[in-house]
């Protein structure tokens, strides 16, 4: 049995849209897909205490010679903090 191609353009377009539908069946069910936790730092939880800040908190938990102002954008992007206001009793989630 013989095919006989009448439009080229056509058959071109079919062929094009079947490769890439079963290229990306493939690439699903093979795990192209993967989705990622956002959450994927290491952390340490803190609990804030009477009288503590984000700086105070920063302090403790960065490494000697560290700038401090990293370490405290760091806890506020970890922690969705916007401002610099916590509360006594909030647990921080603090990079290591």
């Amino acid at each position: 049995m013989k095919i006989k191609i009448v439009n080229k353009f056509r058959f071109t377009v079919a062929l094009t849209i079947v490769l890439l539908l079963v290229c990306t069946a493939l690439f699903a069910a093979f795990g192209g897909f993967k989705a990622y936790s956002k959450d994927t730092v290491d952390y340490t939880s803190h609990t804030v205490d009477n009288c503590e800040t984000i700086w105070s908190i920063a302090q403790q938990y960065s490494e000697k010679g560290q700038d401090i102002r990293k370490t405290v954008y760091e806890i506020k992007k970890l922690n969705g903090i916007q401002e610099n206001i916590i509360f006594v009793g909030q647990t921080l989630k603090i990079p290591k």
